[in-house]
């Protein structure tokens, strides 16, 4: 029997617990430039904002930074209102080391101060100095984990992180995908609540609202504001986004990519209509750190065994780069809703698209198939190709239709390092 037409046996490779966990990948590089791009925010804001916009006269609240109860610690505060600029050099020296990711470890704290120093100083703030405290704050955690000299230099060594680092680090990037959840939620919820957006009328007051960005006066100028299922696209856009993050941040790691392409959606547009450039560019960058998708070649999922369950000693992992038609790539439906699977030797590995690892054994005939993500049958087909050795890849490639054939190859070599 081959293995095309050979009977599934379904092997639950981890439990949903243990795939929760594993989501959570602090290898991810992410983090790193999740955190880079909130640091290139901040550091846009102490450059290109003048002290009388932060710092401003509010009520009883004379000229200077906000220097009360728990803000007191902060640069800002500590140096005096006299010495504003050389406490802007030295935030600028620190961000710069920030993004330039050395020593994560350490700049991950460096960065929590700096970043608690201008969200409690600024006495208008826009909303996404009390976000990035609380981001930062948790990358700082996730850092703990994180002893390379440079995280865009180098890999991160597992092996040398202890578990509990680890598992806290998880976590902590799992608490994140769970705040942002609820911070989306609650977003569209409060939305709900107020009766412009109800009453589809937000279009008409933003346009009408000089407070707001160039892109609302344009369109309340152009008349779009007139036609009714324009203002109400305009209206719910925003709601429905939202809910679709929410719900799509603590998903599988496509849903994440999807939530991640939503936010930058969401927040372009937020970035047209108010103008407000560091929120949206804040929110952006905490989003990308904690979505964390799995490394490339380095898992394994298998997906069936023969009935006679025969051993997998002497299996060996080989990457496989596995890709749908360009063209239909495009639209993201593989991605979606199917998955690729190897067939060698009785086992069926289910891998991602785009590049996993699958099981194989040397000598023997090797398949690609895929299949839907709910059912256990296979589809498609391809010719029998041999792997010779454990550093070889399988390269395959999906005709423009579901059933079309795979194009298969073996090309050798060494692996690349995984990203």
């Amino acid at each position: 029997m081959s293995d095309q037409d050979a009977p599934m046996v379904k092997v639950e490779s981890l439990t949903r617990l243990e795939a929760i966990v594993g989501s959570a990948n602090i290898q991810s590089r992410f983090i790193s430039i999740g955190r880079a791009i909130i640091a290139v925010t901040q550091l846009s804001f102490i450059l290109f904002t003048s002290h009388e916009a932060r710092f401003t006269e509010v009520g009883p609240q004379p000229f200077g930074p906000h220097c009360q109860n728990w803000s007191q610690a902060g640069l800002y505060c500590v140096v005096g209102r006299e010495n504003l600029g050389l406490a802007d050099v030295m935030i600028v020296f620190g961000l710069l080391l920030v993004i330039s990711g050395f020593y994560p470890r350490w700049t991950g704290f460096l960065h929590l101060y700096i970043t608690y120093t201008i969200s409690t100083a600024v006495t208008l703030p826009d909303g996404g100095e009390s976000v990035a405290l609380i981001f930062v704050g948790l990358l700082a955690v996730v850092s703990l984990s994180d002893n390379r000299r440079n995280c865009y230099l180098a890999n991160l060594d597992m092996d040398r992180i202890p578990a509990t680092l680890q598992g806290i680090s998880r976590a902590t990037i799992i608490f994140g995908r769970v705040l942002l959840c609820f911070l989306y939620s609650g977003a569209a919820l409060v939305k709900l609540g107020v009766a412009d957006w109800k009453n589809e009328n937000a279009l008409y007051h933003a346009a009408n609202n000089t407070t707001f960005g160039n892109w609302y006066q344009l369109l309340g100028t152009s008349g779009i504001s007139e036609h009714g299922w324009l203002s109400a696209v305009d209206s719910w856009m925003p709601v429905v986004l939202a809910f679709l993050i929410s719900i799509n941040a603590i998903g599988t790691a496509d849903m994440r990519r999807f939530a991640f392409t939503l936010v930058v959606v969401l927040h372009c547009g937020n970035v047209l209509g108010t103008g407000l450039v560091s929120f949206d560019l804040i929110m952006i960058g905490c989003f990308l750190s904690v979505i964390t998708p799995p490394n490339r070649y380095t898992h394994v999922s298998i997906l069936s065994t023969p009935t006679d369950s025969a051993a997998l000693d002497d299996f060996v992992a080989v990457r496989a780069d596995i890709r749908p038609n360009p063209f239909i790539s495009l639209f993201r439906f593989h991605q979606a809703f199917t998955r690729p699977v190897v067939c060698c030797g009785g086992v069926a590995t289910q891998g991602r698209w785009g590049g996993d690892l699958a099981l194989v054994k040397i000598g023997e005939p090797v398949v690609v198939r895929m299949r839907y993500k709910l059912t256990d049958k296979l589809l498609c087909h391809s010719t029998e190709v041999l792997v010779h050795d454990e550093s070889d890849t399988i390269r395959a490639r999906l005709g423009p239709l579901n059933g079309s054939p795979f194009k298969v190859e073996v090309i050798s070599g060494a692996r690349p390092d995984p990203g």
